[in-house]
């Protein structure tokens, strides 16, 4: 049974995560190009020249690289991560044109995340070390690129972590005491449900929790025809159902997780899947 719950759920969320082979080659390319980049560096640093080389320069220009990389992911806020949570994805027409609805979360797990910050904190000793090396340390530009690296990666690195921070607080909330710790009191989370004016919302009574705006197809008579609003209506309740459907999944996962004991691995496996599901949960509560 525990064997075939951990199964059940990895093939469910099979469904619901979604590769992305491009960002997936990026992320590869990246770990190719830090492997070539620590490889330089040991090998300049056995090696024992003092003067500038060729490997000097390279290892400078791909730290550098990844570097500015590593900022401008942080600074605009991007997930590189190369899967996402695809919770649904649906069709609408809608003055004769098709219209897509979907709901996709960004989704990156810890070990990315940790694999990350240790790389580019791997990559800026270096990018430092090789700056000594070839810039005089009394020289105005070493102190302008130290001066520079600090400002870039400072706010960087802060920006990250509060990821994780927000991530974890978001975790903490109500959404955790009252939908989580009471799961036993909301098997019928999506069937005790009102609807706000127009569609707009979605009240669980369980919890008296609503969802976000956007979740759902807003339902206007006025600027609708009856077909279209009809259509709205069909669309919001499929929406209504795969929400259902996730959640029927998570709660025989939060039964059987609290019901019975399981091993620490096998505790690990369920805590990540638990964390894929918070997401999707976080993401459709105004919390």
């Amino acid at each position: 049974m525990k064997l075939n719950l951990i199964k059940n759920q990895q093939k469910f969320l099979s469904k619901i995560l979604v590769f992305k082979p491009l960002k997936f080659a990026y992320f590869v390319v990246d770990q190719f190009l830090f492997l070539i980049t620590l490889s330089l560096f040991l090998y300049s640093i056995i090696k024992g020249n003092r003067e500038p080389s060729w490997d000097n320069i390279t290892v400078l220009a791909l730290t550098s690289y990844l570097l500015l990389k590593f900022i401008i992911v942080n600074w605009f806020g991007l997930n590189t991560y190369f899967k996402y949570i695809r919770v649904f994805n649906y069709n609408l027409k809608v003055d004769k044109n098709k219209v897509k609805i979907y709901r996709n979360v960004d989704y990156a797990p810890l070990w990315y995340i940790s694999l990350r910050i240790f790389s580019i904190i791997a990559v800026a000793i270096i990018c430092m070390y090789e700056t000594q090396n070839l810039v005089n340390s009394k020289n105005i530009l070493n102190a302008t690129i130290t001066i520079c690296l600090n400002l870039l990666l400072i706010p960087s690195f802060i920006n990250t972590f509060n990821t994780i921070i927000s991530d974890k607080k978001g975790i903490e909330n109500n959404y955790t005491k009252l939908v989580k710790d009471q799961y036993y009191s909301n098997e019928s989370l999506f069937e005790n449900i009102e609807w706000s004016e127009r569609q707009l919302n979605l009240n669980c009574k369980n919890v008296d929790l609503v969802s976000k705006n956007g979740v759902f197809v807003t339902l206007s008579f006025d600027d609708l025809n009856s077909k279209e609003a009809k259509d709205v209506q069909e669309i919001n309740q499929k929406i209504l159902e795969r929400y259902k459907e996730i959640w029927k999944v998570y709660y025989e996962l939060l039964r059987e997780r609290f019901k019975n004991k399981f091993s620490r691995t096998a505790s690990k496996k369920l805590y990540w899947i638990e964390r894929i599901y918070d997401h999707i949960f976080l993401d459709f509560y105004a919390i």
